[in-house]
């Protein structure tokens, strides 16, 4: 189960970091975040389909070491409140497969936590072997835990 501190812990706030410089140092401790829709917490068989094809687009995730779990919800870098109808997993980066799965640094205006997650070598991957890594990045997430912050008490 993945620690509280791990969902709450960062002292940054991204929508209040306009920063523009990209830090693809990411530590194994490291955790990222993504966004799914309940019935992917709910029916965990699922949760792999909630994947993009990977070798077309990469997907939107979050990293700890610049937010806490709460931010993929946040209203202010989305212009939208997910907190009512989204929840939340959450991956370790010292889980995600080693089989063509990268992880890039990719700040937003205002999101600086954003990163995209995606495969390595998309032209060597067919739909069989994709399958395969979808479902080791679903077995490898759980649902995170939402601390309250100034956004979202």
């Amino acid at each position: 189960m993945l620690s509280p501190t791990l969902c709450g812990s960062s002292k940054y706030q991204p929508c209040s970091m306009h920063r523009t410089d990209v830090d693809d140092a990411f530590d194994s401790d490291e955790v990222l975040f993504r966004r799914v829709w309940p019935r992917y917490v709910l029916r965990r068989k699922l949760l792999a389909q909630s994947f993009r094809r990977l070798h077309e687009t990469e997907e939107s995730v979050n990293r700890s070491k610049y937010s806490s779990s709460r931010c993929v919800l946040c209203d202010e870098i989305y212009g939208r409140d997910f907190s009512r109808v989204c929840a939340v997993m959450a991956v370790p980066v010292k889980d995600l497969p080693g089989c063509h799965v990268v992880v890039k640094h990719s700040p937003r205006a205002t999101n600086y936590s954003h990163c995209d997650l995606g495969l390595e070598s998309a032209a060597y991957v067919d739909e069989e072997q994709e399958a395969r890594i979808k479902q080791l990045l679903a077995d490898a997430m759980e649902e995170a835990p939402l601390p309250a912050c100034s956004h979202h008490p």
